[in-house]
């Protein structure tokens, strides 16, 4: 038996509505990674995360957060706060950055769910070693995970 799966397009604003809705009830949401900004932690329509409430007040440096910004939800890295404002940089920006206020925060991510079924945990090794590759100067980076790149697939071969 198998599931024909069928894409299916949602206006965002819909969208995040009733993933916010399902937070808000204490459940935790899963979604398809969209976008480039975070690359190459999470890359776009291949990764998707598990999504948690959580406040601002929670908040850790590192952390990867779904947040309101100028009338959209993104998911960027936390870095901190400054006059107030939470600041925001995608992985994938190296000068970008957002600030918002701290009601605009909406949930963490818990879990990458990779396409293969595999699972990266909040808070595990594999996390801590993406997330410190991840907040590299793109400059430094990018080489790096090409290099990286090749390495599994020999070692695999």
């Amino acid at each position: 038996m198998s599931l024909d799966r069928k894409q299916i397009t949602i206006d965002n604003d819909i969208f995040f509505q009733s993933v916010e809705e399902m937070l808000e009830q204490g459940l935790s949401v899963d979604i398809k990674v969209k976008g480039f900004s975070m690359r190459p932690f999470l890359r776009d329509g291949i990764e998707s995360v598990r999504l948690v409430r959580i406040s601002a007040e929670e908040l850790k440096r590192g952390d990867v957060v779904l947040f309101r910004h100028n009338g959209r939800h993104t998911l960027h890295r936390y870095f901190g706060i400054r006059e107030g404002k939470l600041i925001f940089k995608g992985d994938g920006n190296c000068c970008l950055t957002e600030q918002t206020e701290p009601a605009e925060v909406v949930a963490r991510v818990a879990r990458i769910i990779h396409p293969d079924g595999m699972v990266t945990d909040y808070g595990t090794k594999a996390w801590r070693r993406k997330s410190r590759h991840s907040l590299m100067c793109k400059a430094l980076r990018t080489p790096i995970f090409i290099a990286k790149q090749i390495v599994k697939r020999v070692i695999r071969r």
